[in-house]
């Protein structure tokens, strides 16, 4: 049955696919004290996973996600916080697969899209807080290797637009020349070129708040990390 959800997950209408991932998880959390963590394995890595696998595997086991379009990204959105629901309920089950659980909610904070990345701090700060009384010095390591991974590439994108910015130029018009010579035989060239510029500049912006916000929200996450930290390691 668990399989048969999964491939609703899938399906062209969006009604479908939430209500696929939500009673998928549904039936993992309301019979889950019934498996062996070997039919837990088995769960995660032929149902649970896929759910995320539209990117590709990396040599360690993590998974590398891509926003491939909007309704799938959706799926995914609903399919994360289930899934960090899920493993803080059966964490002492599912011990071993924590990296692999952090990285596809550490992943999420990568993407360049605004939601999706606010999506994966607050599922990330879930999961932290869930799971901060039970948590080894050893694992609490491996999550934040994970979480500075994911943090640092939104710095990486955080410098490409600052860069993108300094490097258009925007001429200074004189609006005192004569009408004859503003008219120059390079004007409509001219023109186009600023207004190219303009976009650009104008689209550089959108983008550069809405990563100041994200870095605003990796901080407020980052402190609320070591602060789970040191409660549990009191």
């Amino acid at each position: 049955m668990p399989s048969g959800l999964a491939r609703l997950t899938t399906d062209t209408r969006p009604t479908i696919r939430k209500g696929a991932v939500e009673v998928l998880f549904d039936i993992l959390k309301d019979h889950g004290h019934l498996f062996s963590q070997s039919f837990w394995r088995n769960i995660f890595e032929s149902v649970v996973y896929p759910l995320f696998s539209t990117g590709s595997s990396t040599p360690n086991g993590h998974i590398n996600l891509t926003e491939d379009d909007s309704w799938n990204s959706e799926t995914k959105t609903v399919a994360v916080k289930c899934l960090v629901d899920l493993y803080i309920t059966f964490f002492d089950e599912m011990r071993t697969e924590l990296s692999r659980v952090t990285s596809v909610v550490t992943n999420f904070i990568r993407s360049p899209y605004k939601q999706s990345a606010s999506t994966g701090l607050s599922v990330f700060q879930r999961l932290t807080e869930g799971l901060e009384s039970r948590l080894s010095k050893e694992e609490w390591k491996e999550i934040l290797l994970c979480f500075k991974d994911s943090a640092m590439q939104t710095f990486v994108v955080f410098d490409k637009i600052v860069r993108m910015m300094q490097d258009i130029e925007i001429p200074d018009r004189n609006e005192s020349y004569p009408e004859v010579e503003r008219y120059s035989d390079n004007d409509i060239y001219n023109d186009d070129e600023e207004e190219a510029n303009m976009e650009t500049t104008s689209y550089a912006i959108i983008k550069l708040k809405n990563h100041m916000a994200q870095q605003l929200l990796v901080v407020q996450v980052l402190t609320v990390f070591v602060t789970s930290v040191n409660n549990s390691l009191m």
